[in-house]
C-alpha cells in the first residue's frame, strides 16, 4: 500500500490556495480542494500498515501554529515541476518531522522541504515560463499570509488512478 503522513488544512488556507491556482494558466493539472494536505513524510509503498500506524502512536508533539508565505516554483530553469505556496520557518514544524523521521522503520531519500502544492506543470513553452514567473511575482507583491493551527497529522494511503491520485485518511493522530 502507497502511504504517507500529511497535516491536514483548514478550509481557510484550502480556499486562498483555490484563490491562487485561478492565477495560474498553462498546462497544469491542480489538486482538488479535498485532497489538499501538507505532506510530512511520503513512505511509498509498505505491506505492514499497522507497524506504522503503531509507529506513529509514540509521536509525542505539542500543537502548534504555522503561516502561509509566498508562492515560488520547483524545479530547473527549462522543467519547471510545482508550483508551491510556501510555509514560514518553523522549528516546531521542523523537530515533528525529526519524530517521525526517528521513529518510522523507512528511510527518507530526500530533505523535507514544507510546502503546499498549488499545481503540477506538464509542460510550459519559454512564454508561458514567462508569464507564470510574471504571475507569481505579482501574486507576491499582493502576498496574503494565512496563519493556521496544527493540532493532528493523518496516515493516508494514496492510490494512483487515471484522475490522479486517491488519498484515503487510514487514520487521525491528535497532538497533545
Amino acid at each position: 500500500m502507497r502511504l504517507f503522513i500529511a497535516i491536514p488544512l483548514p478550509d481557510a488556507v484550502k480556499n486562498y490556495m483555490e484563490e491562487l491556482q485561478g492565477n495560474l494558466h498553462g498546462s497544469m493539472s491542480f489538486p482538488k480542494k479535498e485532497a489538499m494536505h501538507l505532506t510530512l513524510f511520503f513512505i511509498g509503498d509498505f505491506d505492514d500498515v499497522e507497524l506504522i500506524k503503531n509507529k506513529l502512536k509514540s509521536i509525542n508533539h505539542e500543537p502548534f501554529s504555522l503561516t502561509t508565505d509566498a508562492v515560488g516554483v520547483l524545479g530547473s530553469t527549462h522543467f519547471l515541476r510545482i508550483v508551491y505556496l510556501a510555509l514560514k520557518d518553523s522549528s516546531e514544524l521542523k523537530n515533528l518531522v525529526t519524530a517521525i523521521e526517528k521513529t518510522l522503520p523507512v528511510k527518507k531519500d530526500k530533505p523535507f522541504f514544507p510546502h503546499l502544492t498549488l499545481a503540477r506543470i506538464k509542460y510550459l513553452s519559454e512564454d508561458e515560463r514567462t508569464v507564470l514567473k510574471n504571475t507569481i511575482q505579482q501574486i507576491n507583491k499582493n502576498n496574503q499570509t494565512i496563519p493556521f493551527s496544527v493540532d493532528s497529522i493523518i496516515l493516508y494511503s494514496s492510490e494512483l488512478q487515471k484522475s490522479g491520485a486517491v488519498h484515503t485518511a487510514l487514520e487521525t493522530y491528535m497532538l497533545k
